[in-house]
């Protein structure tokens, strides 16, 4: 449970309580779905074929352009191509809607497109692609598989989350091909082992590795975890505000919680915990979101643990 720091004569126990019970209300509070608006443009001549309809690739050139402005960092050619060859089959899940714009010019079609960015941001973790955008994961891989099968996919697959074969313990993934055509899976990592079975080689790479990055241990030699404090609020719908706020932050922000809420004659003040893979970027974007409010930041040294 959070705590909270606050001098405990009558007035502020009275006021402790409140400040707890709302930081007990923002803890429960619906996490909004982001939406990314994207417009595309379709060339009106081409041929699409087996890449599917005009609208189709219009979705999918969203989701693509919303994923780069999702990551860290921008992806190379070679993963961008490898990310849309995974979306081909699966975009339309993270489409909100789309609709035609009217145009000028004949050649080609425009698209304006709502992306899910909250389930992307998901997809692009669970993917390990937002934590290894510079730096790879080494990792053992045992291929059990009649001729072959499935070596050539999940080489691509290695390329597009970033993990590199190497003579590590942990993590080691296991895969099987079975008679039926299907595959099973075993990811190890230091202190935990997940299992899965799927149809499809795609679908049971993310299955298991959504379960490895989704703890923080595994994903610290990735992002800085960062303990800071803003002091100056006026209401704690303003610091619900921030938490909500900052979780949109996607190029800098991994995943952040708020820790506490104090109160002093300066008004309320709150201390997150944030793990980031862009840590200049984010304090800039901290001193220029607190210096146009008249809050001031800092940041707790010593103090910072993952959760």
């Amino acid at each position: 449970m959070p705590y909270l720091d606050v001098f405990m004569s009558p007035f502020r126990r009275g006021r402790a309580l409140v400040f707890a019970v709302c930081l007990a209300a923002l803890a429960l509070v619906a996490l909004p779905t982001w939406a990314g608006e994207q417009i595309v443009a379709i060339d009106a001549q081409a041929e699409f074929g087996s890449m599917g309809s005009e609208r189709e690739q219009a979705m999918l050139l969203a989701v693509i352009r919303e994923s780069q402005a999702i990551l860290p960092d921008r992806l190379d050619q070679t993963r961008k191509e490898l990310l849309a060859e995974f979306m081909q089959a699966r975009h339309e899940k993270y489409i909100l809607s789309y609709s035609q714009l009217a145009g000028t010019n004949p050649q080609e079609r425009m698209w304006q497109v709502q992306v899910n960015t909250k389930a992307l941001t998901s997809l692009l973790k669970d993917l390990g692609v937002y934590y290894t955008i510079k730096d790879s994961l080494a990792y053992r891989l045992k291929l059990l598989s009649e001729d072959d099968r499935g070596r050539g996919r999940i080489t691509e697959l290695e390329t597009l989350s970033g993990c590199t074969r190497d003579n590590v313990q942990f993590p080691e993934l296991r895969v099987q091909s079975t008679s039926e055509g299907s595959w099973n899976g075993r990811l190890k990592s230091q202190d935990q082992t997940w299992t899965a079975s799927q149809k499809n080689l795609d679908d049971l790479w993310v299955t298991l590795w959504s379960n490895f990055f989704s703890h923080p241990e595994n994903i610290l030699p990735f992002v800085q975890s960062l303990d800071i404090r803003i002091h100056g609020w006026s209401t704690i719908s303003a610091i619900s505000g921030f938490s909500k706020r900052i979780q949109s932050w996607t190029q800098m922000v991994d995943r952040v919680s708020l820790l506490q809420i104090t109160g002093d004659s300066q008004g309320l003040h709150g201390r997150w915990q944030i793990l980031t893979p862009k840590r200049d970027t984010l304090e800039e974007r901290l001193d220029r979101y607190t210096q146009s409010r008249g809050l001031d930041w800092k940041l707790q040294e010593g103090e910072s643990e993952a959760d």
